[in-house]
């Protein structure tokens, strides 16, 4: 039985002959490209899908132990691209901070400092700046200087009633050496 049998039992029924022989050399066409049913196909033999690598095992600990380990800082798992892109200028020996970089990006503008670090880093940098605020002092705040001369006063007081805790657990100390008066070691006046 060939693939298109069935072809022929429709065309004999509907028109004769003419068209019974069209759908036969048809039938021969195929059959001698390759597409008769009587070839024997090979289809490819694949083996069981690669199994991806075991996890390794790493000792569980604080993410800022981990990032302090991998010598990052604390936004920089935030800020990936811009982490990658300082570390490109530290690479080269430049001492570069997201605060010079914004610097510069005020100065040159985005487009000079995308060819120098990137879309995503400039991005991420913007992102940095509108999200971490930098922590200024303001030494005019008398508020905090009252709150800082406070806190002053009570670890003196503190460390006052330490030292003191700590000079009578010790005694009277003895003066070593022969007493003055029998001059033996120890006294026996």
């Amino acid at each position: 039985m060939g693939l298109f049998d069935f072809a022929t039992d429709i065309f004999s029924d509907i028109a004769g002959n003419d068209i019974l022989d069209l759908g036969s050399q048809l039938v021969a066409g195929f059959s001698s490209a390759g597409f008769g049913t009587g070839q024997n196909v090979s289809y490819p033999v694949y083996g069981p899908a690669p199994q991806p690598p075991a996890p390794q095992s790493f000792p569980v600990a604080a993410p800022a132990v981990q990032m302090a380990a991998l010598g990052m800082t604390r936004w920089a798992v935030r800020f990936p691209s811009l982490w990658q892109a300082i570390q490109k200028f530290r690479a080269g020996r430049i001492n570069m901070t997201p605060e010079k970089l914004y610097s510069a990006l005020r100065k040159f503008g985005p487009q000079v400092l995308t060819t120098m670090i990137g879309a995503a880093a400039v991005a991420d940098l913007i992102a940095y700046k509108a999200t971490v605020k930098r922590r200024r002092m303001n030494p005019a705040n008398a508020r905090a200087l009252r709150r800082s001369m406070r806190r002053l006063k009570s670890f003196s007081s503190l460390s006052h009633r330490v030292s003191m805790q700590l000079g009578r657990a010790g005694g009277s100390r003895r003066r070593r050496g022969p007493c003055r008066t029998c001059r033996k070691n120890p006294c026996s006046c």
